[in-house]
């Protein structure tokens, strides 16, 4: 017996998101396999940025405040 993960669940959030995109219309295009990419990936690259740029960001921000930006909901309209 082959040790690992087995093939089903291995191609069970694959198939999952196929049928999501065949039920959206989003099959063989352009934005569906974009957002075929997004899904698997944006957690991750959450993940690994937010670390690094979350001081970053407050500095920004502090920043900003002193330049006379007031509060808000952080999009500067």
């Amino acid at each position: 017996m082959a040790r690992g993960i087995p093939v089903g669940r291995a191609a069970t959030p694959g198939t999952g998101l196929v049928t999501w995109l065949l039920r959206l219309g989003l099959a063989d295009s352009i934005p569906g396999l974009v957002l075929a990419h997004l899904v698997y990936v944006l957690p991750y690259v959450v993940l690994t940025l937010v670390p690094v740029f979350g001081d970053r960001l407050r500095q920004l921000e502090e920043a900003a405040a002193t330049l006379g930006r007031h509060g808000g909901d952080g999009c500067g309209w």
